[in-house]
């Protein structure tokens, strides 16, 4: 009892001194209008340092942190504000909220390249995820704040203390308690208070659980215990005292137990965290039952679930009332935007047709531009085409003049040729001296020799090849067997001659030529009733 009147009297002491400090802080909230970065900076670091012992005031300080710094666009401020934020919502236990604006916080840091910051708001996220147990993103969010925190140490020892935390709430106590050794050695290298009353608690817990070494756990947990006292910190005290109170529970010792869990919820009061009074009452409500007391028990159970119920409809009440006071912000701006809306109406309308019509011209003018344009295109394309149709037609007609004139040439010169034969042989048959005869002879086979020149085929198969380009090749490919007697004929088949014509030319009677045709006829393989003369003019390959 002794022992617990001396807690009541130190706590009352506490109170006393809370007081003072909230007082004092309100002075401060009045004295610092945040119209300028060092004002601002001075919010944030007021917030940050209250946000467990005096949550309401460390908001207050932070949302004017938030305000000002936006309106002035001081964004490394904005980023400050946003963390004291959520580490105020961590404090009530609304750890949505929490991981909202920590996020916001990290976002901004990351944008500014600030790696030091980026550390410690990835340390909060991590603790904010390690709440609800989500230990993968926690994890990872521990390592991302070592991996940038560089030479900040006590950045460093918090990310630790952290996964310490982490490892113990995993029942893993050896490595529990390697992280929260380093960090507890962290902290007293660089006499972090803070840093060194949450690693004294911690050691305390790892040295019950893990060593079951009462006398050096309630060693670290006073020691945690006085420098929390020494920082106000009423949160951190309500946890060390529902710490002593399990420590006690747990060697059977009810009656300590009872007046540190007392203790913790006395603390709790003054901590607003109804959360945590709903820990300390659900711990004792355990202990009494151990004890033998139902009665309390059950007393403080049931106070363990009110707390917490309501804890979760002020949640809703707030989340509500933030809607609310949205909706009705919105209903505000809209009520004093319809008048305007109302004048600024038929001006619009207006300004829609006028710009409806203007396109629709723009549009008309440029069909018709397209539409003269494609004409136009139609037009030099059909232009194009004529001459080039003509151009081909001429050259056509000419070199069928060509072929027709050489073919002409080469009838008459054959004629010719027959006709001097002819006198020839009369000359031969009058004539009786042999020198006459001989050189007549002579002449005779020249002119022979002239009518039948390869020369002269050449020349007019060059002509022929001009006006029916590849007859004789694809004439030649269809029927391998054709040779070059049965190609002439055919072609001068194709030009539709006669059969004295084309005696003529051959430089053989008309019979020769009858008995040529049909043998051409027989390696075309051609019907009976087939024309040679049609097959051949229609003939392309």
């Amino acid at each position: 009892m002794k022992q617990f009147l001396s807690l009541l009297i130190v706590f009352f002491s506490g109170q006393l001194i809370a007081q003072q400090k909230i007082d004092s802080l309100i002075r401060i909230f009045e004295d610092i209008p945040g119209t300028t970065k060092d004002e601002i900076q001075s919010l944030n670091e007021t917030s940050s340092k209250f946000s467990s012992t005096f949550p309401s005031i460390s908001e207050q300080f932070a949302r004017k942190a938030l305000a000002k710094s936006s309106e002035l666009g001081f964004r490394e401020e904005q980023a400050s504000a946003y963390l004291n934020l959520a580490d105020v919502f961590r404090t009530r236990s609304d750890l949505t909220k929490a991981l909202e604006h920590g996020f916001s916080a990290f976002n901004i840091y990351e944008e500014l390249g600030d790696s030091g910051r980026m550390a410690v708001s990835a340390n909060s996220i991590g603790r904010y995820y390690g709440d609800i147990s989500n230990w993968e993103n926690a994890f990872k969010y521990y390592n991302l704040s070592l991996q940038l925190c560089g030479e900040d140490i006590k950045t460093r020892g918090k990310a630790l203390n952290n996964i310490g935390s982490m490892y113990h709430d995993q029942d893993n106590y050896d490595s529990a308690h390697v992280y929260f050794q380093k960090a507890l050695d962290l902290a007293l290298e660089i006499k972090d208070q803070p840093g060194m009353a949450i690693g004294y608690g911690n050691m305390g817990i790892i040295y019950l659980q893990k060593f079951n070494d009462v006398p050096k756990a309630v060693e670290y947990y006073e020691k945690s215990i006085t420098m929390k006292e020494e920082l106000v910190d009423f949160f951190g005290l309500a946890y060390s005292y529902i710490n002593m109170g399990n420590l006690h529970r747990n060697i059977g010792k009810y009656q300590k137990a009872r007046e540190y869990y007392a203790t913790a919820v006395a603390y709790t009061d003054s901590a607003e965290a109804k959360w945590v009074k709903s820990a300390a009452y659900s711990r004792w409500g355990r202990s009494e039952g151990l004890a033998g007391n139902e009665e309390l028990k059950n007393l403080y159970l049931e106070k363990s679930r009110k707390l917490q119920r309501e804890v979760l409809i002020e949640r809703q009440e707030s989340e509500l009332k933030q809607l609310e006071a949205s909706y009705n912000l919105e209903k505000r701006d809209r009520e004093l935007l319809i008048s305007k809306q109302n004048l600024q109406l038929l001006e619009s309308d207006r300004k829609i047709k006028i710009i409806q019509i203007t396109f629709l011209l723009v549009t008309i003018g440029l069909l018709g531009v397209l539409f003269f344009l494609q004409r136009s295109r139609n037009r030099k394309a059909r232009e194009m085409q004529q001459t080039k149709t003509k151009l081909l037609e001429s050259e056509l007609s000419h070199k069928t003049n060509e072929l027709n004139s050489f073919t002409l040439n080469l009838i008459q010169k054959q004629d010719m040729m027959t006709e001097i034969n002819t006198v020839i042989k009369q000359i031969k048959k009058s004539s009786q001296a042999d020198a006459i005869k001989k050189s007549i002879s002579e002449l005779d086979q020249i002119v022979t020799r002239q009518a039948r020149s390869d020369k002269e085929w050449e020349d007019f198969r060059v002509y022929f090849d001009k006006v029916h380009t590849d007859f004789f090749k694809n004439l030649k490919i269809k029927f391998p067997s054709l040779g070059i007697a049965e190609l002439r004929l055919a072609a001068l088949i194709k030009l539709n001659l006669s059969i004295k014509e084309t005696s003529s030319i051959l430089g053989i009677s008309p019979n020769s030529v009858k008995t040529a045709r049909y043998r051409l006829r027989t390696k075309l393989n051609l019907a009976h009733e087939q024309s040679l003369s049609g097959f051949l003019i229609t003939f392309e390959g």
